[in-house]
């Protein structure tokens, strides 16, 4: 909460805090809750002085971020009249997903997978965005997230050539499906604990 109250994006990450507990149907719901009461909390005081005022230049940011390297590698295959919807509903399977597969014991892996996500979704031009990136992909184990970081760099570098960042990011997503999709094969073959695996193997 007081992380979103700097900057909006690690709201993005509350669907990685709702983890299954208990008999794995009930979930916990206090750490999201008292996120976005931190949230609130610390802007109730300037809302009140201020009014629409508090959002100062965000709505000039959007409009700023909506120019051609905006959803870069979306735009490759969605018309750019539909990228807002598209970035929504890529965005919306992704917490799908987070708030289905999260345990409480490592909320990283969904955390990780969502805050990588929203930069494949959107391609920043601003390598600095990665930096929360870096750090869930040490904590969870998945340094393949750590190549979206690097195509920020890149993003940054090409800014006035937006194929060029589209690409950038499009090779980073690339590299993160082939490694899940490898690691997920290598644990379907392992053999289960304490069950000896075939001679020859």
């Amino acid at each position: 909460g007081a992380a979103a109250a700097v900057k909006l994006t690690p709201l993005v990450l509350l669907p990685a805090f709702i983890p299954l507990r208990g008999n794995g149907v009930r979930r916990s719901w206090q750490v999201p809750l008292a996120a976005v009461g931190t949230l609130a909390t610390s802007y109730a005081p300037h809302l009140l002085v201020a009014g629409g005022l508090v959002l100062g230049y965000l709505p000039g940011y959007l409009s700023e971020e909506g120019g051609a390297n905006r959803a870069g590698v979306l735009h490759l295959v969605v018309p750019r009249s539909l990228l807002t919807l598209a970035i929504l509903a890529a965005m919306g399977a992704v917490a799908v997903w987070a708030v289905r597969s999260t345990r409480a014991e490592a909320p990283q892996h969904a955390a990780v997978v969502m805050f990588g996500s929203l930069l494949l979704v959107t391609t920043p031009s601003y390598p600095w965005y990665s930096l929360p990136l870096v750090a869930l992909a040490v904590m969870s184990g998945r340094l393949e997230w750590l190549g979206v970081a690097v195509a920020g760099y890149v993003a940054y570098a090409a800014t006035r050539v937006p194929p060029v960042s589209a690409v950038g990011y499009a090779a980073a997503g690339a590299v993160v499906i082939s490694v899940a999709v490898w690691r997920r094969r290598r644990a379907r073959h392992r053999p289960l604990a304490g069950q000896r695996a075939p001679v020859g193997h």
